[in-house]
């Protein structure tokens, strides 16, 4: 897992060339302006996600893996609750959509660590990276961009 800002995305060394080509996209977006929605950013199969996020129970919130794609997940206005945790095998599987549609979604996660999101931090989620985001019911809705980036262009 790697957790930034990017309003403070540091140098192109200190990421991998395709995720700071990415994050350097997003960091030029001005998502005040963009419909919410889903837009394919190239031929490799990297998709951008553009999302309302309703508020939810965070100890009820399902978590995921995937295996095929990381994912970059932006809270565009900060506030949303982050969970993750390293996957330990062993998490209570809700749904195994691993091959179709690469997630499987845990009802709780062993280990969880998380953070408090402040506007267009980011995360990138790597395939052994359990994770999850929310926000609770006084925080009320927010955006969220999420960009799925197939794993084998790093």
């Amino acid at each position: 897992m790697i957790y930034g800002n990017l309003q403070r995305l540091g140098a192109s060394y200190e990421y991998p060339q395709k995720l700071y080509e990415l994050l350097t996209y997003l960091q030029q977006q001005d998502f005040n302006q963009i419909p919410f929605g889903s837009v394919k950013l190239d031929d490799s199969g990297t998709v951008l996600n553009y999302m309302p996020i309703d508020p939810a129970n965070i100890d009820e919130a399902l978590s995921e893996i995937h295996r095929k794609y990381l994912d970059i997940q932006v809270s565009i206005d900060g506030n949303e609750i982050f969970g993750f945790a390293s996957n330990t095998h062993d998490n209570p599987i809700v749904e195994d959509r691993l091959d179709s549609d690469d997630i499987c979604l845990f009802s709780k996660m062993k280990h969880e660590v998380r953070i408090e999101a402040q506007p267009l931090d980011f995360f990138i989620f790597f395939p052994n990276d359990v994770h999850h985001g929310c926000y609770t019911q006084s925080q009320g809705q927010g955006r969220r961009v999420v960009v799925k980036v197939p794993i084998e262009l790093l």
